[in-house]
């Protein structure tokens, strides 16, 4: 039976001989893929895609070597998606990983062998006084709860430990997600993966580290991003910076006015530490170029993306009239304000010192229903090929050379659940 085609993906063909004695796919294909997988718990859809998007990269990125994701937050999504793809990607890394492939211990295992049926969550007493001022402050009353405890509630919220001021942000800030996803203690597997970063790899890791951006300041969301150097000598960088998530600017205890401010400063510290040295730079950016006339995008934080330029990246996607990634006819697009409510191209693979050329660019596979929403969405796989791979995520025929691909997290009717 042919596989479906679903996510709607680009082909960038580049060629690059591979290191000696490093091996991938059949034909020495190697390739790159970037997902922001949008598994928030609050964001549109998420019970039916938190079992649907780890089937869909087990069935789509089985032919891929190197996997960078955005958007998984909890534990337990991420060890699902671990499940799926872990014999593709024997290699991989997250902030709950103690070691490459290893997860840390949860520190409230002890406590279940004592307790059982008592599971550690990501918030304790100390969410006891944030509730006590969200009732008292008529938090609950308000249209915009998020910004009412913010600045009503501020010392009692930054005052809670960092995962669990991590996983109110993930819920739509009202106290029954908060209990619901935060205080179960029935539910295991309840950590969360606070930049929401994770990577798996076909070829060894040489070395990996999570690195975070404001590691001495109370945030709300944070931010960072993973190196890892391949075995055959290949830095890639992991990152999703921030973006634009609602009106008003919430990470108060920063010393920006605005998450463009944030975004900029994030992308000055990638530029401190990798202006000088070749890698590649892949996730969900938050910004992105504008560009008028056929196949148009309105610009995120242009002048952002203009920074990052400046480092001497290469956008193989964006020079051959690459399309969106975040698209306005995603139905699962939330469009919060007018002024998200264009397509933009806010994912990318950019390359540094690389020794790629490039040969063609296309995007297909671009049918079947929205499989993740909120930044559009992003499959890019850079590949190389000394040999002849005949086939690619079940439909793209692979050439020699490398292929990237973007597209709109897509997917086809037969992988939803009944």
């Amino acid at each position: 039976m042919t596989p479906s085609c679903a996510l709607p993906v680009l082909l960038v063909i580049i060629s690059r001989a591979l290191e000696q004695g490093v091996t991938a796919c059949s034909g020495g294909t190697r390739s790159i893929l970037t997902f922001n997988s949008d598994l928030s718990p609050s964001s549109r859809g998420y019970d039916q895609r938190k079992s649907v998007v780890p089937r869909a990269l087990a069935e789509h990125a089985h032919a891929g070597d190197f996997m960078c994701l955005q958007e998984v937050w909890l534990e337990s999504d991420l060890r699902e998606i671990i499940k799926y793809v872990e014999s593709n990607f024997p290699y991989h890394y997250s902030a709950l990983h103690s070691a490459v492939s290893v997860l840390s211990k949860a520190p409230g295992q002890q406590r279940r062998r004592l307790f059982p049926g008592v599971a550690s969550t990501p918030c304790n007493w100390k969410l006891i006084p944030f509730f006590i001022c969200y009732m008292v402050k008529g938090c609950s009353k308000v249209a915009d709860t998020k910004s009412c405890m913010v600045s009503e509630c501020k010392e009692f919220l930054f005052n809670m430990s960092r995962e669990c001021r991590s996983c109110v942000a993930l819920t739509s800030w009202s106290f029954h997600d908060i209990l619901t996803i935060c205080v179960n203690i029935v539910r295991e597997d309840n950590r969360i993966n606070k930049p929401g970063l994770f990577i798996a790899s076909r070829v060894p890791l040489k070395s990996v580290e999570y690195v975070e951006f404001n590691p001495d300041r109370r945030v709300l969301t944070e931010r960072g991003y993973i190196k890892a150097r391949t075995q055959d000598e290949q830095l890639f960088i992991c990152t999703h910076l921030s973006g634009q998530v609602d009106s008003t600017y919430g990470e108060v205890e920063l010393p920006y006015r605005n998450y463009e401010e944030q975004q900029k400063n994030e992308i000055l510290n990638l530029k401190s530490a990798f202006s000088k040295t070749p890698h590649i730079l892949l996730g969900d950016f938050n910004t992105g170029p504008e560009r008028t006339g056929q196949n148009a995008l309105q610009g995120e934080m242009s002048a952002n993306y203009a920074l990052l330029q400046t480092m001497g990246h290469q956008n193989p996607y964006l020079r051959n009239k690459g399309s969106c990634t975040y698209c306005s006819d995603n139905p699962l697009v939330a469009m919060t304000n007018s002024s998200r409510s264009g397509s933009k191209l806010i994912d990318h693979i950019l390359t540094r010192d690389v020794s790629f050329d490039l040969i063609s660019v296309q995007r297909v596979l671009d049918s079947g229903v929205p499989l993740s929403a909120i930044t559009a969405s992003s499959w890019m796989f850079a590949s190389t090929n000394e040999g002849g791979c005949r086939h690619r995520l079940g439909c793209i025929p692979c050439f020699p050379g490398t292929h990237m691909t973007t597209g709109a997290r897509r997917l086809d009717r037969t992988f939803h659940s009944t």
